[in-house]
């Protein structure tokens, strides 16, 4: 038995939001994703800008103390101690430079490949909305369609039915005036002419019932390959080489802070 045209309209306004509200939520991940992303290079951007200041306090630092060194008379001074002082300015220097080239990676090659990333999220984002309303209007237009074949599945059957009912009261007719030669004669031609509109009437219900059961089947194909597949494939889509470009990015930074930290060591 086929549902009610009112009863599939309002399962496609049901579906029809259901969608909608999927496609806010895809809207909200990629909204999520740039925000959080724009907040990681606002981080590096002011992480490079402290490194940087930091960078020029050791050299005015080392600056300072390296004009009353060179002031010093050597002949009065501890030879060791005086190496060791001077160690230590050379060394702060040479701080001072690697915090310098720590940040430039930070200001620059991290917001750099952030920039790179939120590039990405944006091109992706706006084509998975494309491809999401693209197969959205697809199922739509086969729910549609399956509305309209069931009107026309119920309005056959109507009139199926109804052909039949008349089909009916001309036997009980000629059932009626069997004692009477002429009106029977008429009554029985009355119920062939019924015969005939019913096997008609009947033969296009068929015909429909079989485009209904067709159109019935297309639809549940759609929505189950857009549940099962579409839906999963457009979020991956959104998310590709995303988490791969953070591991990156992550790996970039550590390098450039080990390193930082590597040049501190050395002697």
């Amino acid at each position: 038995m086929s549902r009610k045209p009112q009863d599939q309209e309002s399962q496609i306004r049901d579906i029809r939001k259901q969608l909608n509200e999927q496609f806010s939520c895809l809207e909200l991940r990629s909204e999520s994703k740039l925000s959080l992303l724009n907040e990681i290079r606002d981080f590096f951007k002011k992480r490079g800008e402290v490194e940087f200041q930091y960078a020029q306090n050791l050299e005015r630092l080392c600056e300072r103390f390296e004009k009353s060194t060179k002031q010093r008379n050597l002949k009065h001074e501890v030879r060791s101690t005086f190496n060791l002082w001077s160690t230590l300015l050379a060394e702060t220097r040479r701080m001072a430079r690697d915090r310098a080239s720590l940040a430039e990676v930070l200001a620059a090659e991290m917001v750099a490949r952030l920039d790179v990333m939120a590039k990405d999220v944006t091109f992706l984002s706006r084509k998975c909305k494309e491809l999401f309303t693209e197969i959205q209007d697809s199922l739509f237009k086969e729910l549609k369609e399956l509305n309209e074949q069931t009107k026309v599945y119920q309005y056959a059957c109507h009139h199926s039915s109804e052909a039949y009912s008349k089909l009916v009261k001309c036997r009980e007719k000629v059932e009626a005036v069997k004692n009477s030669a002429v009106r029977k004669k008429k009554a029985e031609e009355k119920e062939d002419e019924r015969q005939r509109q019913y096997n008609e009437q009947k033969h296009r219900q068929l015909k429909s019932r079989n485009d209904y059961l067709l159109r019935v089947s297309s639809a549940n194909a759609h929505c189950l390959q857009y549940y099962s597949d579409n839906l999963m494939d457009i979020v991956e889509l959104m998310d590709y080489d995303y988490h791969d470009s953070f591991s990156r990015l992550s790996l970039a930074y550590h390098e450039a802070e080990q390193e930082a930290c590597q040049q501190v060591l050395r002697v």
